[in-house]
């Protein structure tokens, strides 16, 4: 079995746990050795079972080791990943429940992590370090950038690209064929139904930029 830490002690790092965990009871695959975490007050917890090993530099003294990033921040995913790249020790694991329904020409980019029941279609790419939550769903032929999180029944329609660093809010839907650029927020509830542009908060049915605010 491959030894595996994981990123984040919190709600969707449990998460992850538990994920691994149902992927064990049909194939042993991961050994999860721990938890890191920066907040310095949780070191030392015992966490649904797992310890919560030290901050996240900790990773680099472990030896050889697998990796996920369970933070639901595209922002600070991307950082973490940035922080710990380097390390010659780490590789990155990708996770899928085994409740996930990937076609077989769908593209799962390292690190990223799907949850109960997702699905991504036909000649679909997602990105790197991709967070797909619960029921979160792409159709076919649509790209999601890397470091994104698509949050509990999110879904992105066919022939979609979703730019890096993106976050999609609870309950969004986007049309066929629409872009939202990189380092964008979509809230929760939202329908896409016009390009959006990067570096933008969007919400509303249609959604509609509301705020605009720096790269991430």
């Amino acid at each position: 079995m491959k030894d595996i830490v994981i990123i984040g002690c919190g709600d969707f790092a449990r998460e992850v746990n538990w994920i691994i965990g149902r992927i064990n009871e049909k194939k042993p695959e991961f050994n999860v050795i721990g938890f890191v975490d920066d907040d310095v007050s949780r070191h030392g917890e015992t966490v649904d079972g797992v310890k919560v090993l030290g901050g996240i530099e900790h990773i680099a003294d472990l030896g050889e080791v697998y990796t996920v990033c369970a933070i639901c921040d595209a922002k600070v995913r991307k950082e973490i990943i940035n922080r710990i790249s380097s390390f010659e020790n780490v590789r990155f694991a990708t996770i899928i429940d085994p409740t996930a329904i990937c076609h077989e020409t769908a593209v799962i980019g390292q690190g990223s992590i799907l949850c109960c029941n997702t699905m991504v279609n036909i000649e679909t790419k997602i990105g790197e370090h991709v967070a797909m939550v619960d029921r979160s769903a792409v159709g076919h032929d649509s790209v999601i950038g890397d470091y994104g999180v698509l949050f509990v029944g999110a879904i992105v329609a066919g022939k979609c690209k979703i730019g890096e660093c993106c976050e999609l809010g609870m309950g969004t839907n986007v049309i066929p064929g629409r872009k939202i650029g990189d380092n964008t927020i979509i809230g929760a509830g939202a329908c896409v139904v016009n390009d959006i542009p990067g570096d933008c908060t969007a919400f509303g049915v249609p959604a509609k930029v509301k705020k605009q605010f720096g790269q991430c």
